[in-house]
């Protein structure tokens, strides 16, 4: 599981990998960019200036983009 963990996350500068082992076979999980379970302690509006997202109810995308 190491060596499959270790090569999907080789191209990002942090990550967790959630990898599951069931009857000998592993499973990918997730890929995880944000550390401590994503609590963030800062200013949350700061977030959405950081990444544009469609919002798929309303076609608006989120404050800040």
């Amino acid at each position: 599981m190491l060596s499959v963990a270790s090569a999907l996350s080789m191209d990002f500068e942090f990550v967790r990998v959630d990898l599951f082992s069931i009857g000998g076979k592993v499973f990918f999980g997730e890929l995880t960019f944000w550390p401590y379970s994503g609590y963030y302690l800062g200013d949350q509006r700061a977030l959405g200036g950081l990444i544009e997202v469609d919002n798929q109810f309303t076609g608006r995308t989120a404050p800040g983009t």
